[in-house]
């Protein structure tokens, strides 16, 4: 097989979010699932924790391109092109024949670390003393694993990702509360020196945002009344990131908010166990 290479069974498992592009939540054992490569796959949708993984196994290394659908309409960040290749260990190349100019890795699914450091410190600036701290993010990729080291008052905030240019919007909590300037926009730009070949974090935790509020009727497209227990909010749609998405009922109303730090069109989805309330999405002109 030209440019393709026999491997041994080789477990892929890639992570995704159940949601479609309209923001509805789905049951990722519903999803469709279509894998397309240089080797036919099985390939099934599994759950680990709160997160969600498309698993299949293959001997053959090459680019596989991942579609996922619910009812015929994709999910979010799908399509995906995975690319299995040979590995090395520590004695070197393994005795298998080569071809390196298939086995390229593709440096837009290389994942590269990403570090910044922030003072541990809480709303009014008292110094945070625990290490209970919980962080959450926003941006051009789903990320997965986040971790927090707390160290001589200060906190450095790792995680890995395959974007090389493009913002992030990581939230710090302490014991459920926003910490110090918390959220803040990572911005990610390459850098300069061809010869260091990685990419640059700069962290603005000066940013103003602000903070969208609008009120709906809370009922379904049926008149039935929601059930405030199952609500949710996706901010579908926008001219910037957003962040901190809420909805609460108030009586027969539901208040939905979120913040950012552009003004323009916003395509705002409201669910109630995953499906869309009366007139949702909602269009936002500000």
């Amino acid at each position: 097989l030209k440019g393709m290479t026999t491997v041994s069974e080789t477990l892929v498992e890639f992570p995704f979010e159940p949601k479609t592009v309209s923001g509805a939540i789905v049951n990722y054992q519903d999803i469709e699932i279509r894998v397309d490569g240089p080797s036919q796959v099985a390939a099934s949708a599994i759950k680990r924790g709160n997160e969600h993984f498309i698993s299949f196994v293959t001997t053959v290394t090459g680019d596989y391109k991942i579609t996922l659908k619910h009812n015929g309409e994709g999910l979010v960040r799908t399509p995906v092109t995975v690319t299995v290749k040979l590995q090395q260990d520590d004695d070197g190349p393994t005795n298998r024949d080569i071809d390196e100019s298939a086995l390229a890795e593709d440096p837009s699914s290389k994942k590269h670390p990403v570090r910044f450091q922030v003072d541990a410190k809480d709303k009014q600036g008292n110094p945070i003393h625990g290490h209970e701290f919980v962080a959450e993010i926003a941006g051009p990729e789903a990320i997965h694993g986040i971790e927090i080291n707390a160290e001589g008052g200060k906190l450095l905030i790792t995680f890995e990702t395959t974007v090389t240019s493009g913002e992030f919007v990581v939230g710090i909590k302490y014991k459920g509360e926003h910490i110090f300037r918390s959220p803040y926009t990572v911005t990610l730009t390459k850098s300069n020196d061809t010869e260091k070949k990685e990419e640059v974090a700069t962290l603005d935790p000066e940013d103003d945002y602000r903070t969208i509020q609008f009120k709906v009727d809370g009922r379904m497209n049926d008149g039935s009344p929601v059930n405030s227990h199952n609500l949710a909010v996706n901010v579908d749609h926008g001219p910037d990131v957003t962040w901190d998405p809420k909805v609460v009922q108030e009586g027969s109303q539901l208040l939905v908010s979120f913040k950012t730090r552009t003004l323009g069109n916003y395509t705002v989805s409201v669910l109630n166990q995953g499906a869309h309330i009366a007139g949702s999405p909602f269009n936002l002109q500000m």
